[in-house]
């Protein structure tokens, strides 16, 4: 497990660094489709990379990783481009891990930088790409609540036991998990943004 954290946080402070060129270079500063572009093939990587330092939940051997703060910022940086680039790696590595029940982290990774990306259109960045912290809440909020499609669907597929009970308590380590790679992202990110300027 202390593996999977160290090339986790490892893989956030390499994208932090991809960051930071994007938003330094001259070439794209006023391009910002192409920042956008970019932005969501950095996070797409990431999400790929994240996914397979994942870390094993048992007893259903579900992967917690911290893919989620990509995937929200790929939504709110990236906009629709994040979305398609960074939420289809996602998908598509999700449907090719393994896991029990694929179409719940397929459906996750779609929804997770649609979320951003509803929040970029609700707050707009005034100062793109920094986020500012009341902005973060409302992806920590919107976060949480798509938990709920996860728990309903896998409490009805989840054979032994309390289904779910089980995909309660599997959705709250991945949401605390989640929840803190969304806060460090934003960190890494903010950070890249500052020191480009």
């Amino acid at each position: 497990m202390f593996a999977s954290i160290f090339q986790s946080l490892t893989a956030l402070l390499l994208a932090g660094v991809f960051c930071y060129l994007i938003f330094v270079s001259e070439r794209w500063r006023e391009q910002k489709a192409k920042q956008q572009v970019l932005v969501g093939v950095v996070f797409g990587i990431l999400v790929i990379l994240l996914g397979m330092d994942a870390y094993l939940l048992a007893p259903l051997n579900v992967s917690v990783s911290a893919e989620a703060g990509p995937l929200i910022l790929a939504g709110y940086l990236g906009g629709v481009f994040g979305v398609a680039t960074a939420g289809v790696c996602g998908a598509v590595f999700a449907y090719f891990s393994g896991d029990e029940l694929p179409a719940i982290p397929m459906i996750m990774s779609l929804a997770i930088p649609t979320m951003g990306l509803t929040i970029r259109y609700l707050f707009p960045p005034k100062d793109w790409p920094v986020i500012p912290p009341r902005t973060i809440s409302y992806m920590l909020i919107g976060f949480g609540a798509l938990f709920i499609v996860p728990i309903l669907i896998g409490g009805a597929l989840i054979q032994h036991g309390n289904g779910y009970l089980i995909a309660v308590r599997i959705s709250s380590v991945i949401a605390a998990v989640g929840a803190a790679s969304i806060i460090l992202t934003w960190q890494i990110v903010n950070l890249a943004a500052h020191f480009a300027r």
